[in-house]
Formats: structure tokens, C-alpha cells, sequence
């Protein structure tokens, strides 16, 4: 809590630029540290951070009609000077911090049961809570946070975003294709639910979630502009304003390999049907 509070008030001002960097380095060891409770302390302080290296969450609206007034130009001045930039590689070592923590904590958002789904740890972290419901309620806030982080990262640098969300989603297609971990003819009763749904199919549920929770925040901040936005009158959104074609050029690779592994996946147990929407939706 302390170097969250550090990074939220004064490290714009720290004058020494070596000393920023190891503090940055010990903040994402603190971020890493395998413990719901020091995630929850850390995570805070990384929004204000990459705030102030630049990046800004998508769907914000400019009225390309309307000028700034004298008192929003005296506060981009003022954003101006608290701006720094962060050491190189940094923006991605964090990118895959939270696309790790993503990862292990798939399945428990939705209260599905982890113990079959490879990097999941609801179970392990359930051991250090009362209730599965009150870790589920725990990890809700962690995961929102995560995921607006993955938002600002990828603001940052998309292109880096874009492939490892490529990544993730082969990573977890491979888990239900034939032979893999989770391969859906496989039969595997699950214990602690009375009706005998397949535990395979909760662990494929919870694989899918994990990765959802992931692609979502970087499709929905990569910079190809939003057709929603594009509207009469209703100004441009900051992807639409920021769009690079070189980017956009860069990230289309990713884009169709991601589409073209969650096309060729193939589930027909319920929940596995179900978050597997989800991750389609986050593609559309």
C-alpha cells in the first residue's frame, strides 16, 4: 500500500531517473508476488502510472467543434509536466503480468470449478478464504482492475498487445483440440457437482474466461477506430482519432489468427459453449 500510494502521489517528481526505474522494477515485483492479497495493494497504484506515460482508455470523445477552454489548457499543461516515460519494456513485462494473473484466476468470476484447467488457481486460492463466494467477490475487483491496466497498456503499445492476445487465445484453443489437456471426448465426472457435469467441461469454461477476460480489454482498446462512433455529429473517439495504418497494418495478423483459432474450436458442452460466446463476442 505504501509504494502504491508513492507511485499514485510523488513518483513524477522523482528527479533521478535511475531511481524511478527501480522503483518501477520493485512495484511489478510486488505486482507479481504470487498473493490475492499483495495483487490487490499493487495493482492500484499502475492506472495512475500509465495515465502518466500517455495512455489514455478508448471511447473517450473529442468534439472536433468545440476548442479547449482556458482552464482545460491550463490542466493539459499541468498533465504535461507530470508526464514521464517508462523504461523500455516495461509497458510489456506488465502487459504479461496481467495477462498471467488473468490467466490463474479464470473460472472464478464465473464460479466454475478450476481443478481440471491447467494455470488456473481458483482451488489453491479458495484454501485462503471462508467461502468460494468471498474469494469470487475478492477477485471481481481484481479482475476489473487487471483488466483496465491490459486497456492502458495496450494504448501503449498495441501491436505487443495484439500478439500476445493471439497467444493466449491458441494457447487455449490447443487446451480443447484433439489430444489436448481439455479435449472434450474425454470423460471426466466432476466430483463436487451432484448433476455430473463433466469436470472437463468447467475447466474448458473456466480456460475460455480466463482468456476472455484478457482479449476483451485489448480489442477494445486497439487503435482501428470504432464504427460506433462514426455517427453524425457525434465527434471522433480517441482510437478513431489515433488510428495508425502502419498499426493497424501490424496488428492484422493477430487479429485473423485469433478468429481463425476460436472459429476452429470445437465445444459442444454447455458451459465450454458459453464462455467460448463470450470470447467471440470480444472478437467481433
Amino acid at each position: 500500500e505504501t509504494a502504491a500510494a508513492i507511485a499514485a502521489n510523488h513518483l513524477h517528481v522523482l528527479p533521478d531517473p535511475q531511481l524511478r526505474v527501480a522503483f518501477l522494477e520493485a512495484l511489478l515485483g510486488l505486482t507479481k508476488y504470487p498473493t490475492l492479497e499483495t495483487l490487490g495493494a499493487a495493482v492500484a497504484a499502475w492506472p495512475g502510472i500509465l495515465r502518466g506515460a500517455g495512455a489514455e482508455l478508448p471511447h473517450g470523445f473529442t468534439r472536433p467543434d468545440w476548442g479547449p477552454t482556458s482552464q482545460e489548457k491550463e490542466k493539459e499543461k499541468e498533465r504535461e509536466k507530470e508526464r514521464f516515460s517508462l523504461p523500455e519494456g516495461a509497458v510489456v513485462a506488465l502487459l504479461e503480468t496481467a495477462r498471467h494473473w488473468l490467466t490463474r484466476g479464470g473460472g472464478v468470476a464465473a464460479g466454475l470449478s478450476t481443478s481440471a484447467c491447467p494455470g488456473a488457481a481458483g482451488d489453491e486460492w479458495e484454501q485462503e478464504y471462508e467461502s468460494r463466494e468471498e474469494l469470487r467477490e475478492t477477485w471481481v475487483q481484481h479482475r476489473a482492475r487487471l483488466m483496465e491496466i491490459t486497456k492502458l497498456c495496450t494504448c501503449l503499445v498495441p501491436v505487443a498487445a495484439a500478439n500476445a492476445a493471439a497467444t493466449r487465445v491458441a494457447q487455449t484453443c490447443a487446451l480443447v483440440a484433439a489430444g489436448g489437456a481439455l479435449d472434450p471426448k474425454k470423460n471426466v465426472p466432476n466430483a463436487n457437482d451432484p448433476s455430473g457435469r463433466s469436470a472437463l467441461d468447467d475447466a474448458a469454461g473456466a480456460a475460455f474466461e480466463g482468456a476472455t477476460s484478457f482479449v476483451e480489454p485489448v480489442m477494445q482498446a486497439l487503435p482501428f477506430g470504432d464504427a460506433q462512433g462514426v455517427q453524425a455529429n457525434a465527434g471522433q473517439t480517441n482510437n478513431e482519432k489515433n488510428a495508425n495504418p502502419a498499426v493497424v497494418a501490424a496488428i492484422a495478423p493477430a487479429l485473423d489468427a485469433m478468429l481463425s483459432n476460436a472459429l476452429a474450436a470445437e465445444l459442444a458442452s454447455p458451459v465450454g459453449v458459453s464462455q467460448m460466446s463470450r470470447l467471440l463476442e470480444a472478437l467481433s
